[in-house]
């Protein structure tokens, strides 16, 4: 009896399901194929990506950043120039405070805001290597080091920034990152040391 009543059961379902769904032989003419959506979505090129611009060392790169986080949307935009990358002067050495590795890389940094607020960060500066290696640079350097914070329009702020470089490592750009720690936003080609 058990069983039979099962049997019904899922009769009845599949009845139902038969009724939701149509037959195959519906006509589906005016509705789109799943095909035709697949073909849509292969044609569809991806928006090209912005050009990140890439000069010599010493150069001056305008860019503009947007923030991520609380200022969310607030967008400032920027004269960037970075100089003077080599290896840290005795006169660094001396000044600094903390134990160094002696593999230590250090450079200047002028920004000055042009529009909105700019976010700087010694932090959103990168080396990277032919092989794809990245260092960030350290959140400390000799001063006046760059530090961190935000300017306004017309506002200028200058500093230093270090690289601990591990031995036998060849950077051949540094990059500006922008303030959501992943976009690139400009290039500084390095001459080899």
């Amino acid at each position: 009896m058990r069983s039979r009543i099962l049997a019904a059961a899922a009769a009845a379902v599949l009845a139902v399901s038969l009724v939701a769904c149509g037959s195959n032989e519906a006509d589906t003419s005016g509705s789109p194929q799943a095909d035709s959506w697949v073909k849509g979505q292969m044609d569809q090129t991806p928006p090209p990506s912005p050009e990140i611009p890439e000069v010599a060392m010493g150069e001056t790169i305008t860019v503009t950043q947007e923030q991520y986080g609380p200022t969310r949307g607030v967008t400032g935009t920027g004269t960037v120039t970075v100089s003077d990358y080599g290896p840290i002067t005795p006169a660094q050495v001396e000044a600094y405070v903390l134990s160094l590795h002696g593999n230590e890389y250090t450079a200047w940094v002028e920004i000055e805001n042009l529009t909105g607020e700019f976010v700087y960060n010694s932090l959103y500066f990168e080396l990277h290597t032919p092989e794809g290696d990245i260092v960030t640079a350290s959140s400390l350097a000799p001063d006046p080091d760059l530090g961190s914070g935000n300017i306004r329009t017309g506002d200028r702020r200058r500093g230093t920034i270090m690289f601990e470089v591990p031995q036998g490592m060849t950077p051949d750009e540094m990059v500006l990152i922008d303030t959501d720690g992943s976009t690139a936003m400009a290039v500084w080609t390095l001459s080899q040391q």
